[in-house]
Order: C-alpha cells, then structure tokens, then sequence
C-alpha cells in the first residue's frame, strides 16, 4: 500500500516537474524577445555609451528561481565627447567587446518590468580604458536620457563576475599605460542617477607597465581591492589596494569634477627580495644572481588642479633601512644598507622647482664602509650635488660583482668625492653625467692593482693620489704597467668631462718618467689581438687632446731595438703631434732631433723630422734591423 503511494506520488511530482519546466520553457519563449528589448534600452538609456549586442536567450531553468538572459558578442561603444586623434593607429571605437554576458534579475521583474539586475557575468572579452591628452576619457558611464517610466529604474549591479578579460588603459595625459588581464573577479556597483558606488575585488595578470616612455614588459600577478563613489562632486576612493605578491599599495583621497586631486599613495611591506623578477628581460639574468632582503617604505602625495597647462603638486618619499644584498656565488653581500629618497616638484608645481634627493646613504661590503648624499634642483637646468666617502677594496668589489674579466686584484683606493654644478641639458641621463659637475675630489691609491684576463694589460703596486678641482693632478702618482714602473706627475684640464665623452678639450701637461720600457709587453698576440677575418683599424690621431707630454725613459727596448737615455717633450694637437725634441742613445751612439707627424683631410699622413746622429756603429744597426 505504501509502495503503491510513493510510486503515485513520485508520478505525480514528475509530472508537476515537467508541467512547470515546459512553463517555464513557454513562458522564456514568450518574454525572451520583450526581455532582451527592454534590458538592452535600459542600459542604452541609464548610460551615455552606446551597446549593441548579436544573439540573445532567456532562460528561467538555468538558475531558478533567477532568470537569466544571455547575451552573445555584446559590444558597448567609447563615450562620444572622447578625441581619438591622440591615438594614431588604434582602434578607440570600443569601450567593451565581450563574447558572452549572462545577466540574472527576479522572475518578479518580467511582470513589473522594473529590473534589478543580481548579477552580471562576463566573459572572453577585452576592455579598452582610454584617456586623451585633455583629460577626457571613453569610459564616462554617467547616466544619460531616461527611459519610459517602465522600463526606467535604478540599475543595482550587486554583482558583476569578470573572467579572462584582457584589459588595457591608456592614458596620454598621464602618460601611463598598463595591459593586462583580468584573470577572475567581481564588480559590485549601484547606479542612480548621476551617482555610483563601485567595487571590485580581482585578481590580474599586468603583462606592460609604461609611464613617461619607461615600460616594464613582464607577467606580473596582482589583487584588487577597491571601493569608490562617483557624483557630481568628483570621485572618492573608500579603499584601494593593490597587492603584489607580499606588497600593498594603497591609494586614499578623492578626485573632484574640477580635475581637483588630492591623493595619497601608500607602499607597505614591499619587500626588496622580490623586485629583480620584475626588471626587465635584459637585467633580470643578471639581477636573480642577487639576493636583496629587506623593507622598503614608500609615500607619495598629489594635490593640486591637473589640466593641460598646469600639473599638481607631488612628493614621494620612501625609505630602506638595514637591508642587504648577497651575491649567490661568494660568501660577500653588501648590507647596512640604508637611505631615505625624496622627489617632489616643489612649491611652483613646475619642473624649475623640482627637488631631488638620496640622503642618509650608509652601506658595507666586506671590511669597507660607505657614506654619500645626492640632491638636485630644477629639472629643466638641473644643479646636483653629490658627496661620497669611502674605501673601495677591489678584491672584495671583484667577488661582489662577479666580474670575469678581472682575473685578481689587490690594495684599496680611498675615495673623498665632492661634486656640484649644473648638469648638461638632455632628455636621459646617464651616470657618467655627474662628471660634468665641478668637483674637490680626490683619490688616494694604496697598493692598488687589477689583473685583466682578456687583455694583456697588469696593473700593479698603484700608490699616490689624484685630485679633481679646477684641474686633474697628479701626485706622487706610481703605477706599475706590465712589470714596468712608471712615475706620473702633471696637471690636466677638462679631464672628468673628456673621459664622460663630453664635447672638450683635453688640455695640460704630463710627465712620464720610468726606468725600463717594453712597448711589445702591451701588445697582444698576433693571433687573439683581432677577430679571424675582421679588419685592422686604421691609425688616427686624436682630435680632443692638447696636452704636452715629457717623457724620460733609462731604456725602451723594441724587439731587436734598443735605446737608453731615451729623452722627448711633444705635444699632442688635434690630428698632429709634434716632437719638440727627441734625445736617445742607441747602436752605440747618439741621435737628436725633433719633427712632427700630422693627419690630412684625407685622412693620409705627413710626417717631417731632422735629425742629428752621432758615432753611430753600422754593423750593430745593421745586426738590429735586419
């Protein structure tokens, strides 16, 4: 009996099944063309942006009790007042080009016609996100023309869920430009009227990062946290993170309809470990050879009005304390390492007013110790300073760096470098720039020395200093060049500015006394001196020297050639050197003279020069150049 009665009853409950999925199926048939007209206006009609869609389909079985209305290559158009002239090339027509959207609301709203939308899903799709140069952008989504009263109605988008959206947002007058994907996430908004609350919690993938012409190409995974209103008064950020691995970056403050900003960005817990992933490609093999460890603080405000012909004021200070840096290949890393940035535009807000600084600089490596401070003012005629003190031990910098060719290296060289002066004018910037800065520098060598292993060049037992003023000296200056002594004392002009590449002349004099000299000690093999098959380059002249030069040698010895008393004042000109007086014994003899050696236009030579030779023996001249 209660078989029969639960055989009945389930009968009866399939049967009430099917009667309610083919109603269901009937009435979807019946609303689905009135449900996807009126859906598609009030969108069209709640925003300023156009959207068009191809095939649609009501369906109340696939998430009953919700119904669901999907929509196939939906495509919403850029805002109309957006100039696409600063674009050049691309495509700025497209807001949002979705493959599929998928929109739930109550079976309710298909008899009132009032739809509050549940959630919205979208998929396989792509995001343009465009600002032109003045400031206007294409995603305005304010409210536009009201619809009929009904088919009008708040758009309440509990829930919009975003998967596989690649995005780009492309900002000529910030100048920034970020590509990504939207891996996974939500958008909750509410929209009346000319007000909008937004959220949004996704995770991204940024594949290129560019701003002011700087990019970083590289997958970088993040999280978004972010809460805003929008109304009439501007845009209010309620919470904005962005979380990178173990970083937050969190952005507080609004930005008024005026184009008023008052902004605040915040870095915590960014972590130094992790940044070499993120250099790009031609740094990165080298950086992961390092590990850096440490907390690094950042801090930035804007506040001011941003237009065309005027920029906000801006300062962003950040600060490392007690960090470090381990080479993985030795046992040497670089730590106490500590110093506090400072970069604002100044009080003008301009590019004249601009402060640069690096303070607090104190770092070790190895048994040396570091300290130094950096500033610059006005970035249109930048004036620097820089002071830098320390002992720089090249063995252990050797190990540090993982130089290959330097095979060894020994002594120190103490370094008191005092620079300041305007820097050339020039959109980059290099370090070798600070050379151009007036300088009371100087560097006192203790037994230095380096070893090349692709050249055949040792330099040994370098004692004596070098000052830089007005002038390059040298002092008490010794140097041993491939087991040959040499004693440098002289005065250059110009020298930091010469040597940085700058346009200038090098000018001064030099005396260069040693007791033996072998030129063939500073040549290469024949057979490793050139690549197999490449060309010999041409002899030329220097066209940015002007220096006198005295030499005093006790022997030079070429091959089968030997001389002694070897006794020279030249002068090297651009494209000449003149011999002012040569003097040296040789084949038992003596020979004087004097002559010069110029370059034509043509880049053929002259040479001229008299000579005096006295109680030369033929036979050991003969024996010699034979």
């Amino acid at each position: 009996m209660n078989l029969k009665l639960f055989i009945k009853g389930l009968k009866l409950s399939a049967i009430f099944l099917t009667v309610v999925l083919a109603l269901l199926l009937i009435l979807s048939l019946l609303f689905q063309e009135k449900t996807g007209r009126i859906i598609l206006n009030i969108l069209n009609n709640n925003f300023s942006t156009k959207i068009e869609t191809g095939p649609y389909r009501l369906s109340l079985i696939k998430k009953f009790p919700k119904a669901t209305v999907e929509l196939k290559n939906v495509l919403i158009h850029s805002s109309t007042d957006f100039s696409s002239n600063n674009f050049p090339g691309i495509n700025t027509d497209t807001l949002l080009f979705a493959r599929s959207v998928s929109i739930d609301f109550k079976l309710i709203s298909l008899l009132k016609g009032v739809y509050n939308f549940k959630s919205i899903s979208v998929k396989n799709g792509k995001l343009n996100l465009f600002t032109d140069a003045g400031g206007k952008d294409n995603y305005d989504v304010s409210a536009g023309k009201q619809g009929k009263d009904n088919e009008a109605g708040t758009l309440n988008f509990e829930r919009i869920n975003l998967d596989n959206v690649y995005s780009v947002y492309d900002d000529r007058n910030a100048e920034l430009i970020i590509r990504g994907v939207i891996r996974n996430g939500w958008i909750k908004s509410r929209i009346k009227g000319d007000n909008i609350d937004f959220e949004t919690n996704s995770d991204l993938l940024v594949n290129r990062f560019s701003l002011n012409g700087t990019g970083l190409d590289m997958a970088v995974p993040a999280e978004l946290d972010l809460a805003l209103r929008k109304n009439a008064k501007g845009v209010f950020f309620n919470r904005a993170v962005m979380g990178i691995d173990d970083w937050d970056i969190i952005l507080s403050g609004y930005i008024a309809s005026d184009n008023y900003l008052d902004l605040k960005v915040e870095g915590k817990n960014i972590d130094i470990s992790q940044i070499p992933q993120y250099f790009p490609d031609k740094y990165r093999a080298r950086a992961v050879e390092y590990n850096p460890s440490g907390i690094l603080k950042l801090e930035s405000k804007i506040k001011g009005v941003s237009s065309r012909t005027q920029d906000p004021s801006y300062e962003i200070i950040w600060s490392l304390k007690n960090a470090s840096i381990a080479y993985k290949k030795s046992n040497l890393k670089l730590d106490r390492l500590s110093f506090d940035g400072f970069l604002s535009n100044g009080e003008k807000s301009r590019p004249e007013t601009g402060i640069f600084r690096i303070e607090g600089f104190t770092a070790r490596l190895g048994s040396a110790e570091y300290r130094g401070a950096f500033k610059m003012n006005n970035f249109r005629n930048p004036y620097a300073t820089l002071d830098f003190t320390g002992t720089l031990i090249p063995a252990e910098l050797l190990k540090f760096l993982g130089l290959r060719n330097i095979e060894e290296a020994e002594g120190s060289v103490s370094l008191d470098i005092k620079l300041s002066g305007n820097m050339p004018a020039k959109e980059n910037y290099r370090i070798a720039d600070i050379l151009y800065l007036n300088s009371r520098s100087e560097a006192v060598f203790n037994s230095f020395g380096l070893r090349f292993g692709n050249r055949n060049l040792r330099i040994e037992n370098v004692t004596g200093g070098i000052s830089f003023s007005e002038s390059t000296a040298f002092k008490n200056f010794h140097i041993v060049l491939n087991d040959q002594e040499f004693r440098v004392d002289g005065e250059l002009n110009n020298f930091p500015e010469w040597l940085a590449g700058a346009p200038s002349l090098l000018t001064g004099w030099i005396n260069l006394k040693s007791p033996s000299v072998t030129p063939e000690s500073f040549m290469m093999a024949e057979n490793s001196s050139r690549d197999e098959g490449s060309s010999k380059r041409a002899f030329s002249l220097p066209t940015d020297v002007n220096i006198d030069l005295n030499l005093d040698f006790e022997s030079l010895v070429y091959k089968k050639f030997r001389s002694d008393k070897v006794r020279s004042s030249l002068n090297l000109e651009p494209g000449k050197i003149n011999f002012k007086s040569v003097e040296f014994d040789s084949q038992q003899g003596k020979i004087a003279g004097s002559g010069f050696l110029v370059r034509n236009l043509n880049k053929s030579f002259i040479a001229k020069g008299n000579f005096v030779v006295d109680n030369i023996n033929i036979n050991e001249a003969f024996k010699t150049f034979n």
